[in-house]
C-alpha cells in the first residue's frame, strides 16, 4: 500500500481539548481529575497539551493557576 492510504488522522475534538484546559482554568479540583487521568501527548491539538503540561506544572509548584501565571 501506498504511505498516503496507511497515513490517517487520528479521532479527535478541539471543542473537548478546549473544554478539558477551560475548566483546568476555572477550577482546580478539575486539574487533579485531569492530571489523574490525561498526558500532555492525549491531546491532538498540540498548543493545549502545552496549556495542559504548563497548568499542571504551576498546580504542582503550588502556584496559583490563571491566564496571567499561564502567559508568563
Amino acid at each position: 500500500m501506498e504511505e498516503t492510504l496507511i497515513r490517517r488522522t487520528m479521532p479527535n475534538s478541539l471543542e473537548a481539548e478546549k473544554s478539558v484546559v477551560g475548566s483546568m482554568i476555572m477550577d482546580k479540583d478539575a486539574i487533579v481529575s485531569a492530571m489523574e487521568i490525561l498526558i500532555k501527548e492525549d491531546f491532538y491539538h498540540q498548543q493545549y497539551g502545552v496549556l495542559f503540561d504548563a497548568m499542571v506544572e504551576l498546580y504542582s509548584k503550588g502556584q496559583p493557576v490563571d491566564l496571567i501565571t499561564l502567559q508568563n
